[in-house]
C-alpha cells in the first residue's frame, strides 16, 4: 500500500490541472455570445427607428387632420359671411419636426339636390413624407343658414 500522502497529493495535482484548464471561457463561446448580443442589439435599434418613422408619419397626419378641420371651418365662415364659396385652397407648407411638408389640397364643392342652401364639401390633402405619398380626406355638409334666422 502506498502512503496516503502521495495519493492525496496526486489527487490535488489532478484537481489543480482540471481547475487550470476549465478556468475561463473559450474563444468560440465568447464569439457565439457576441453574435447573439449583436443580433439582439440590431433588433432593438431597428424597432426604435421604425417607431420613430411611424411617429413622424403620425405627426404629419395629425397636421393634415388639423388643416382639414381648419379648411372646412374657413369655408363655412366664408359661406355664412359673404354668401360665396371659395373655389381654390392654397398649398400649405408646415414645419413638421425638422422637415418642411407641403400639403396640397383638392376640394370639390357641390350643391345637395334636394336643398338649395346646403352644400357638400369634399376635401383631400396629399403630401409626401419620407418618400411615401399620403392622403387624408374629409367630407362635410355646410349651409348658409344663420342660426338666428332659423329661430324666427
Amino acid at each position: 500500500m502506498p502512503p496516503t500522502g502521495t495519493v492525496h497529493q496526486g489527487r490535488l495535482l489532478s484537481l489543480a490541472r482540471t481547475i487550470k484548464t476549465n478556468n475561463g471561457f473559450t474563444f468560440i463561446e465568447i464569439m457565439v455570445t457576441l453574435v447573439i448580443l449583436s443580433v439582439g442589439i440590431v433588433g432593438v435599434y431597428q424597432a426604435l427607428f421604425k417607431s420613430l418613422d411611424h411617429m413622424s408619419r403620425l405627426k404629419s397626419r395629425l397636421y393634415a387632420n388639423i388643416l382639414l378641420d381648419d379648411q372646412i371651418a374657413t369655408i363655412e365662415r366664408k359661406l355664412r359671411a359673404y354668401k360665396t364659396l371659395p373655389m381654390e385652397s392654397p398649398v400649405q407648407e408646415v414645419d413638421v419636426g425638422v422637415q418642411r411638408i407641403s400639403f396640397e389640397p383638392q376640394s370639390q364643392i357641390s350643391a345637395v339636390d334636394q336643398f338649395t342652401d346646403v352644400f357638400k364639401i369634399d376635401l383631400l390633402y396629399t403630401w409626401t413624407d419620407r418618400g411615401h405619398q399620403n392622403k387624408l380626406g374629409r367630407s362635410a355638409y355646410v349651409s348658409d343658414f344663420l342660426l338666428d334666422e332659423n329661430i324666427k
